[in-house]
């Protein structure tokens, strides 16, 4: 292997001629917000402008089928693997197109909706999805869904349309309903009737590592004895959910996420096209420097995470990832290091974090 570090992403996206002309025959143009209708061309792509950037039911099936040609056809089919689309309201067939991705066609897991028309997955209706990844040992990647807004909706106000649109979707409403269901799938005991099913969240945990202390304390204090399930909210969390970093590329949110769950469970991804992979390593230039992490879990969250989750290989010879930059370069940007111990004067000022979460496991 070169002496580049590997980068493994993995809420990238791709949209199949299938789901669009499934939608056509709806009378819907397009499912994207119209601020990224500029960018329809690049989910589509799997091939030459795909590969420049990172160098810088019946339909699901189709869908998954194109999906698996597109990266068989590609120049370079090593650099990909596919999550799988699923039928999520018929969650019987849904788990026999995931069995087929996983076992024909080489995919690594699934990436559904947040929700399917309206309904979250803590209804035992959907669990024979669960139940398949848990039993094919792949994960599912629970991603928001965009919301066409109602003049009813709450996220009107006194300020643009577009405003609201943004406030509904990806400026925060449905990072908010991936947390909040997550929190009743925990609530629910799914993760007591599947306990090795493996959940990812992009977006650096959509919200929740901030609140998850406060959360798991309220819930063991509150919650009668019978709606408590058998494994508390912070053992579910370190050992069935999974973050990417996905869409986020700031070092203060990462220093939330990195002392909120264990160093096995951070994975980097970017989100493309929705965002752009050079911005992406910007971002890992400065981890590195940072301080944040050493060089064990640096690699961790940069690609050896990644192929232990989804069974993955760097191949031989790897010639792409990131150099390293030194503490002095352009990207050697640090943190103020307020929780160091030792201050400028070099006196001791404050005593280092729990040394890992897992302490909390068995509060």
């Amino acid at each position: 292997m070169s002496g580049k570090i590997p980068l493994i992403t993995l809420e990238e996206h791709f949209i199949s001629q299938a789901v669009l002309d499934y939608y056509a025959q709806q009378g819907v143009e397009t499912t994207l917000p119209e601020s990224h209708s500029h960018i329809m061309s690049s989910l589509r792509d799997v091939g030459p402008q795909r590969l420049k950037s990172m160098d810088a039911g019946q339909v699901c099936t189709a869908a998954n089928n194109e999906l698996h040609e597109a990266i068989s056809s590609s120049p370079r089919p090593d650099r990909f693997a596919a999550f799988a689309m699923l039928p999520t309201l018929h969650p019987e067939a849904a788990a026999k197109e995931l069995d087929r991705c996983v076992s024909e066609l080489d995919f690594v897991g699934s990436l559904i909706d947040n929700m399917a028309e309206g309904r979250f997955y803590d209804d035992t209706f959907f669990w024979p999805i669960f139940a398949a990844h848990e039993r094919l040992d792949v994960p599912v990647y629970l991603h928001p869904a965009p919301h066409p807004l109602t003049e009813a909706s709450p996220l009107h106000g006194n300020y643009a349309p577009q405003v609201s649109a943004f406030l509904a979707n990806h400026g925060f409403s449905w990072h908010a309903e991936v947390a909040l269901h997550l929190l009743r799938l925990f609530a629910s005991k799914l993760f007591d009737t599947h306990p090795h099913l493996k959940v990812i969240l992009g977006h650096m945990g959509e919200m929740l590592p901030y609140q998850l202390d406060r959360i798991h304390k309220l819930i063991q204090r509150t919650w009668p004895a019978s709606s408590k399930p058998r494994r508390h909210l912070l053992q579910v969390w370190h050992e069935n959910i999974y973050i990417t970093t996905a869409g986020m590329f700031s070092l203060a949110p990462m220093a939330c996420l990195i002392h909120m769950c264990c160093a096995d469970k951070v994975l980097y991804s970017v989100d493309y096209p929705f965002c752009n992979n050079q911005e992406g390593l910007r971002f890992m230039h400065q981890l590195q420097n940072s301080g944040m992490v050493n060089e064990d879990d640096f690699e961790a969250i940069a690609h050896k995470n990644a192929e232990r989750l989804l069974d993955l290989r760097i191949t031989e010879g790897n010639d792409v990832g990131m150099d390293t930059i030194g503490e002095n370069g352009e990207d050697g940007y640090r943190l103020r290091p307020w929780l160091s111990t030792e201050s400028s004067t070099g006196l001791s000022t404050m005593t280092d974090l729990a040394s890992s979460p897992l302490e909390t496991v068995k509060e």
